[in-house]
């Protein structure tokens, strides 16, 4: 929109004479953006547009259409959009022809050419719509106002939100999370669990839980007489005990405290004595 009333506005200077040029209406908008809104709104001396007979016949409306059809492809159709809203607030079919032709890059030449006018008359119609968008599309300045508001507060929003982090930042500096450590088993109640079920002693997959009921193993001795008669290596032997769960029973034996990261496991002896 602030490009179509910019380039409408350079436009109208420059078809105007030096004695013509366009004055200001309103006060200037606070935002620096907003000015070319103002310069938009055109209060022009009173133009003596060409009589009803003159007016382009039914016919020539019918034309119109391919008449700017060639402007058409060198714009893009955010800008056709707003030209044809803003030739909506035009109550004559003439200005809504001239407005629309001139807005879609059609030289005064050619329109003039087109409805049998000189190209004066076409100024002065381009001038008089003009002067009738300006006051009839109040709610250019409305937009312009919601927007400056939105982006002002979407702003804000981004600042307390950066404060945020930011604030979130050092206070983890200055008082770091503390880390988790593995929940290792005491020794004295290692020996107490030898003879629980696997469930109380370690977090395994219940997959895992079900082959080791098919070789016999059901609490944490039988696990650990297992393996040092045959080898923890040798469960992946058994169906659907592949690598990946021998890595894991590893790592949670390890975790528990059960066996150390050497594989030495103080149990043993516990179980030889037993």
């Amino acid at each position: 929109m602030i490009n179509l009333l910019t380039k409408i506005r350079d436009y109208v200077k420059l078809l105007l004479p030096n004695d013509q040029k366009p004055t200001l209406l309103g006060n200037v908008l606070p935002d620096p953006k907003a000015e070319i809104w103002e310069e938009a709104c055109i209060v022009s001396p009173p133009v003596n547009l060409p009589e009803e007979e003159e007016r382009p016949t039914q016919e020539d409306k019918d034309k119109e259409c391919d008449f700017i059809i060639e402007a058409f492809k060198s714009l893009s159709p955010e800008y056709i959009l707003i030209v044809s809203e803003m030739r909506n607030l035009l109550n004559s079919d003439l200005k809504k022809i001239v407005f629309h032709a001139l807005a879609t890059k059609l030289s005064v030449e050619e329109v003039a050419t087109h409805l049998g006018f000189t190209p004066q008359e076409v100024k002065d119609i381009f001038q008089a719509a003009i002067m009738d968008i300006s006051i009839q599309s109040g709610f250019v300045r409305e937009y312009l106002n919601n927007r400056i508001q939105k982006d002002r507060e979407i702003n804000e929003l981004n600042s307390k939100l950066q404060l945020l982090r930011n604030q979130l930042v050092m206070e983890e500096i200055r008082h770091p999370a503390k880390k988790k450590t593995a929940s290792k088993i005491p020794y004295d109640r290692q020996k107490k669990l030898l003879s629980k079920p696997l469930t109380q002693c370690l977090d395994l997959e219940t997959r895992t839980l079900t082959i080791f009921k098919s070789v016999d193993i059901y609490t944490l001795e039988d696990l650990l007489k297992y393996i040092s008669t045959k080898g923890i290596a040798t469960l992946t032997l058994q169906k659907n005990f592949g690598s990946i769960s021998l890595d894991r029973l590893e790592k949670e034996l390890i975790r528990k405290g059960i066996f150390d990261s050497n594989g030495h496991c103080e149990l043993y002896q516990d179980m030889i004595k037993r």
